[in-house]
């Protein structure tokens, strides 16, 4: 499988979204996608699935090295002790000593960016999140986190298909050499409807780099 270079770490193009995977069933999907040489898994805490993710990549035994998971902080934890105790909560459930990629998952209106980025670079420079990054992120705000605040953003999350037009966002993105993660790649629905009714980790599984 292919891999993509962003700020310093290489992780396959497609990987495995879980959003509303749950439980047992969440445990066997993973089992099943990295039997079959799945290498990244993608979670989050607002999926509340990270602990049969932990059971599933402890289970799989495969060299820590192979593997490349994504976890995120939920817009609702961005002030820096919050976004230190969900990342410490994530790593527990999830069996793990550092994530690959850790994202900030929705933009929040009270958020303090210059904080949540400062907190989120130390979580780097620990060596805990190997790189940091966004989803959902608009250009404005992608200019606040690249422009004014300079964080090392190796990616950012979005919705996107042929029904959505992200093409200034993608512009940005591809001027900056920042790649752009797509979920729901296939769908043809409006993206509210989109983001609350199909599941990456079900019906529409990958997340496609490009």
């Amino acid at each position: 499988m292919d891999n993509l270079k962003t700020q310093g770490i290489s992780m396959p193009k497609l990987g495995l979204g879980t959003f509303r995977m749950q439980g047992d069933a969440c445990r066997a999907a993973v089992e099943s996608a990295l039997s079959i040489g799945y290498r990244h898994i993608d979670t989050a805490e607002m999926y509340a699935n990270e602990e049969p993710i932990g059971a599933a990549l402890a289970a799989a035994r495969l060299p820590r090295g192979e593997l490349h998971v994504t976890t995120k902080v939920w817009h609702e934890n961005l002030a820096p002790d919050a976004i230190r105790r969900a990342f410490d909560a994530s790593l527990k459930k999830l069996r793990l000593d550092h994530v690959d990629l850790y994202l900030v998952h929705w933009p929040s209106r009270s958020a303090n960016w210059g904080a949540v980025f400062e907190t989120l670079m130390k979580l780097k420079e620990e060596g805990r999140a190997r790189a940091i990054g966004v989803a959902n992120f608009t250009t404005a705000l992608l200019k606040i986190a690249v422009e004014d605040i300079k964080a090392p953003i190796a990616c950012n999350q979005i919705e996107y298909h042929a029904m959505l037009d992200q093409s200034k966002v993608l512009a940005y993105l591809t001027a900056r050499s920042i790649p752009l993660v797509a979920y729901c790649p296939q769908d043809a629905l409006p993206p509210i409807r989109c983001w609350r009714r199909s599941a990456p980790g079900t019906t529409r599984p990958l997340h496609r780099l490009r």
